[in-house]
């Protein structure tokens, strides 16, 4: 189990063998300002996301695909949050991953086209002939887009289908679930 220290709370991360995280289970994008009321986003492959407002006392939570990232889904969704609780984007604070690294995520030329179509050119990859989306850069534009200050955005480097003893990951034929989640105090 790792543990981040965040503003008046913590963000744990869940390693291969260890209980499953307990907490409102989050797949969409997931808010509360409450207090001890964990946030839990179970994953495989795909990319978990916490994020806090220290303003506010706000936590939320979400799993981004593939194809959510691919449709904006967290562009779209965090300009709602900020719209909807008033929050300064300079206040919010975001881990993304782990989770797939670009070598991992073979997509087809049209699929690399349209990303680089929405300006998210970072994070389109070819080598050798094949095709690729780095998701974390993906996330990362995305989260940029809506205001989210560089600095605020923390990316977690380890990959689940090259971390064998710390993750699980669905490409390498496990069915279990790595866990995430975020509570404030």
């Amino acid at each position: 189990m790792k543990t981040i220290l965040i503003e008046n709370g913590a963000i744990q991360i869940s390693h291969k063998g260890d209980a499953p995280l307990a907490g409102e289970v989050a797949d969409n994008i997931v808010t509360t300002m409450a207090s001890n009321h964990p946030l839990v986003v179970n994953y495989g492959d795909d990319i978990p996301l916490v994020f806090y407002s220290k303003s506010k006392n706000l936590i939320g939570a979400c799993l981004l695909t593939k194809e959510r990232l691919e449709n904006d889904f967290l562009k779209t969704g965090m300009k709602e949050v900020i719209a909807r609780y008033g929050l300064l984007s300079k206040d919010v604070s975001v881990y993304v991953g782990p989770g797939l690294t670009f070598a991992h995520v073979v997509v087809d030329r049209e699929e690399l086209l349209s990303v680089i179509a929405k300006g998210y050119t970072g994070a389109a990859k070819r080598t050798e002939g094949v095709d690729f989306i780095d998701l974390q850069v993906l996330a990362t534009y995305q989260l940029r887009a809506v205001g989210i200050p560089f600095d605020n955005i923390t990316i977690d480097s380890n990959d689940t289908f090259e971390s064998e003893d710390l993750f699980y990951s669905p490409l390498r034929g496990d069915k279990e679930l790595n866990s995430i989640s975020i509570v404030t105090k």
